[in-house]
C-alpha cells in the first residue's frame, strides 16, 4: 500500500474546499408539496432593504396556516442592501389544497397596492395539498 504525503498546502487547499461547500447557502423552495394534517414544511423567504414580500392571499387559506417566522441568516444591522433569510414554517390543518402567492415588491410599493390580475410583477406560487 501507497503512502500519501500531505504537504501544507494540501492540507490548506482541503481545508478550504471543505468550509466553500459547507457554507454554501441553499435556500431552495419546491413549486408544490404534500403533506399531511399536523405536518409542517417551509418556505425559504429572502428580504433586504430594497425588497420586501407581499404575501398576496393569507386570507384565503384553509387547508395550512402559518404558526412560525424563523430568522435563518441576518445580514447584520450595518449591512445595507445585505439579504436575510427567513423560513415560514406552515402547517397541515385540513384535507385541501391551498396556494401560497407572493410577491416581491420594491421598498417603496405597498403591498395594497398589487394586484395579481394587473401586476408587471409575476409572484411565486406555491401549490399545497394536504392529503391526511
Amino acid at each position: 500500500m501507497k503512502k500519501i504525503k500531505l504537504n501544507h498546502s494540501s492540507i490548506i487547499l482541503v481545508f478550504l474546499t471543505l468550509c466553500l461547500y459547507s457554507c454554501k447557502k441553499d435556500f431552495t423552495n419546491n413549486t408544490s408539496y404534500n403533506i399531511n394534517i399536523g405536518e409542517t414544511f417551509e418556505l425559504y423567504i429572502s428580504e433586504n432593504s430594497c425588497c420586501h414580500n407581499c404575501w398576496i392571499n393569507k386570507e384565503r387559506l384553509k387547508s395550512i396556516e402559518l404558526v412560525e417566522k424563523k430568522l435563518i441568516e441576518s445580514a447584520g444591522k450595518d449591512c445595507d442592501g445585505s439579504t436575510s433569510y427567513y423560513a415560514w414554517v406552515f402547517k397541515g390543518k385540513n384535507i385541501g389544497k391551498d396556494s401560497i402567492i407572493i410577491a416581491r415588491l420594491s421598498g417603496g410599493d405597498k403591498c395594497s397596492d398589487y394586484r395579481l390580475d394587473s401586476s408587471k410583477i409575476k409572484p411565486d406560487i406555491f401549490i399545497v395539498t394536504v392529503l391526511r
